[in-house]
């Protein structure tokens, strides 16, 4: 695992860093209490895992060993749709899975997007589950992309003097 570490910002900030590193590296690693924060001015707020070792540190040890200093990433909600199965050598399939507990992710049997879970009353559990990644949706009118046709240019490496000629 490469060098990288999370600034704790708060006690209650603190207490997510360490259970996002208590997910990436196991339960029993972490003995630390998330009591070094930026609020009350402590120095060795930055935990994270450097040289294999996870601990707590100085950003001038983040500095000298040049780990990344990464953002805690956003919780995400259920209901959400996921990637789920039982078996690791099965294909995975598209749920929406509505909530974790006891180690299981809860889902609706059939339901593959949030629509479809509107009707949908049985549920199952599975052993695993990822993420999906949603693909996003970029509205452009005319009007605005000849606004960015300077940007555009750039892009492709044209100067001010070429010409852009867009086709529909």
């Amino acid at each position: 695992m490469k060098n990288q570490v999370i600034k704790a910002l708060n006690v209650a900030h603190g207490e997510r860093v360490l259970k996002y590193w208590k997910g990436i590296i196991g339960s029993d690693a972490l003995l630390k209490v998330g009591d070094a924060y930026k609020e009350n001015n402590c120095s060795d707020r930055y935990y994270g895992i450097i040289g294999g070792v996870f601990g707590n540190y100085t950003l001038e040890k983040v500095r000298e060993v040049r780990a990344e200093i990464i953002q805690l990433p956003e919780e995400r909600t259920f209901p959400r749709v996921m990637m789920v199965w039982d078996n690791l050598y099965a294909a995975g399939v598209k749920r929406v899975v509505f909530a974790f507990k006891n180690g299981l992710y809860i889902s609706w049997v059939y339901a593959e997007t949030l629509n479809d879970a509107e009707t949908e009353t049985a549920t199952t559990t599975w052993r695993y589950a990822e993420e999906i990644d949603e693909p996003k949706t970029v509205e452009l009118t005319v009007a605005r992309l000849l606004e960015k046709t300077s940007e555009i240019k750039k892009l492709f490496g044209l100067d001010n003097g070429d010409e852009l000629i867009i086709k529909m």
